[in-house]
């Protein structure tokens, strides 16, 4: 069974293997772009926690997450089951922090000159 090929319009199929190489030319462009976009989405905690360090194997690299209820970015990490905030609001427990993260994300640190 062969592949069949629509021209619209008055497009011969010479121009249209002309505009295939420029298709291929945009597609490696955007797959790049999506590729550097998942790279700095807030990720979802249903979706995956953070990966722990390879020198440790207990804690996760320092991270940003989003809690729900205080719409606030605290930065975090991953620990045993647990996340642990460096800098929460003194009249919340950090437990109560536990249950409300929403999503997480990489902490965009500058390239070393």
């Amino acid at each position: 069974m062969g592949t069949s090929i629509i021209i619209r319009g008055n497009m011969s199929l010479a121009e249209y293997m002309g505009l295939l190489p420029g298709y291929h030319m945009v597609r490696h462009e955007f797959d790049a772009l999506q590729a550097e976009l998942e790279q700095y989405r807030w990720v979802p905690v249903e979706e995956r926690l953070p990966e722990y360090t390879e020198h440790d194997g207990e804690f996760s690299r320092d991270v940003w997450v989003h809690v729900d209820y205080e719409h606030d970015v605290f930065k975090a990490y991953y620990c045993n089951g647990c996340w642990n905030i460096y800098h929460y609001d003194p009249g919340v427990s950090a437990h109560s922090y536990q249950k409300n993260i929403t999503h997480w994300r990489e902490i965009d640190l500058p390239e070393a000159t």
